[in-house]
């Protein structure tokens, strides 16, 4: 991914529980115990963790096959981008 002229790789962002992998982060710690500079960082990841969980449930909530997505792996992908650019027509036709 390319933002203003600077290539940044993808990560996922989880939960304390999970270990700190090269794709995957996480919070320094599960309560506030960490430095100033830790306890932001944390605090932007379970913001930015909050914001694709809700993106989630409307798309689950208007799309209720994602609920169970039993399309098989290979389809996957493409059912979930249909669901989203459906869900982007919808919210634009109100």
């Amino acid at each position: 991914i390319t933002i203003r002229g600077h290539q940044l790789r993808p990560y996922l962002a989880g939960d304390w529980c999970y270990p700190l992998l090269s794709f995957l982060l996480v919070p320094f710690s599960s309560n506030g115990s960490g430095t100033p500079a830790q306890n932001l960082f944390d605090a932007a990841l379970i913001r930015g963790k909050s914001v694709v969980e809700q993106a989630v449930g409307l798309l689950k909530g208007r799309w209720r096959m994602l609920q169970d997505l039993n399309v098989g792996l290979s389809h996957a992908p493409q059912t979930i981008v249909a669901c989203c650019v459906l869900h982007n027509l919808c919210q634009l036709s109100g």
